[in-house]
């Protein structure tokens, strides 16, 4: 049985490897948890963004797009932009220069190409993942390094939370179905 408890173990967190790899840690069950828990906060601090004149430029942009407007698009948005910062923030490859060292500018440029924006401008880019950037540092969850880099920081509490989110899924994984009692022995698959 035990042996059965760490198949799936592993299994489970094979897949969520994988899916990181292949899509960015914002698209595992770690990285949406993340964005289940921060969605309203960031959502708070977008309205409160919207209404200052600084920003009118990229929300017009985010309008053109279809990106933001109706509390649909706007939710879509949220979520998008939640993915695309933890992936951004937890991941390895991504804002990086040609050195492969992670910086503000490429990961805000990054960001700013993968927000659905249809005006392709590297300026404009530039500057809505640099707001992008400064939106998700007002959350808890990520910080700033020295090199102005976004980041999670693996905090005590974010680590048991996240600990929680794996033991969870590998809990409730449909591989594994454990019985009550010992089963009986298979002595009469011939006779039916």
């Amino acid at each position: 049985m035990q042996d059965d408890i760490e198949h799936s173990r592993n299994r489970w967190l094979d897949q969520e490897e994988l899916r990181t790899k292949l899509t960015g840690f914002g698209t595992n069950r770690q990285g949406r948890a993340i964005l289940r828990k921060y969605r309203d906060p960031i959502a708070k601090l977008l309205d409160a963004d919207r209404r200052h004149p600084r920003n009118r430029e990229i929300w017009r942009a985010l309008k053109d797009a279809d990106l933001v407007g109706e509390q649909a698009q706007t939710a879509l948005f949220i979520d998008r932009l939640l993915t695309m910062g933890i992936t951004a923030a937890a991941g390895y490859g991504i804002g990086v220069d040609d050195d492969g060292i992670k910086n503000f500018r490429d990961q805000a440029i990054w960001l700013g190409q993968h927000l659905g924006l249809r005006r392709s401008q590297r300026a404009l880019e530039f500057r809505a993942g640099a707001w992008a950037l400064d939106r998700l540092n007002g959350l808890p969850v990520f910080a700033r390094d020295e090199e102005d880099v976004l980041t999670i920081p693996l905090t005590p509490g974010l680590d048991e939370f996240l600990n929680a989110v794996v033991e969870a899924g590998i809990r409730n994984d449909a591989f594994l179905f454990p019985l009550g009692q010992q089963p009986e022995p298979w002595t009469r698959l011939g006779s039916v």
